[in-house]
């Protein structure tokens, strides 16, 4: 925790860059929010448009809040924006909270798809078209006798004897 805080100040004090919240250990408080991403933006003016990319890391906790910005190909390395005040860590928690609640209501949700019923089992004693002459009840036939109908046992025996 010690270090944790000297590093802290090293980085207030100097200012130099050092890698965004992607790379970064998580806060040490144990209840801090953590959000990397890239954000999509559009500048106008009044007369041109310009669309900027980037990687945007966003810590937030009681002790501080940090944002760093950087370009998407530059793999975390950043200039961050840190604050220790709690105004700021309200405004951010809200904030973030925000993003939450519309990416929960931007998100699709599936629907259920309807399931085919099996088809339902036939008793074991169900008369059933013999599956040798097809019901057609011919005089010779071997199964059936030349009745056209068998049980369903009858039947499934033939087909697993011959399949």
């Amino acid at each position: 925790m010690a270090d944790d805080e000297s590093r802290s100040r090293e980085v207030e004090k100097s200012g130099s860059r050092f890698s965004s919240t992607a790379d970064a250990s998580p806060p040490a408080s144990g209840n801090g929010l953590r959000v990397d991403g890239h954000t999509f933006w559009r500048a106008r003016t009044a007369s041109s448009a310009i669309e900027l990319t980037t990687a945007t890391g966003i810590e937030v906790d009681p002790e501080r809040c940090r944002w760093t910005v950087s370009t998407p190909e530059s793999r975390g390395a950043g200039e961050p924006v840190e604050s220790r005040s709690r105004e700021v860590y309200r405004f951010m928690a809200g904030v973030l909270g925000s993003m939450q609640r519309s990416t929960h209501r931007a998100t699709v949700r599936p629907a259920p798809k309807p399931v085919p019923k099996a088809a339902p089992a036939i008793p074991p004693t169900a008369p059933v078209p013999c599956p040798l002459c097809r019901g057609e009840a011919w005089p010779d036939c071997e199964l059936c006798d030349g009745a056209g109908v068998v049980t369903q046992r009858q039947a499934s025996e033939w087909l697993d004897e011959r399949g």
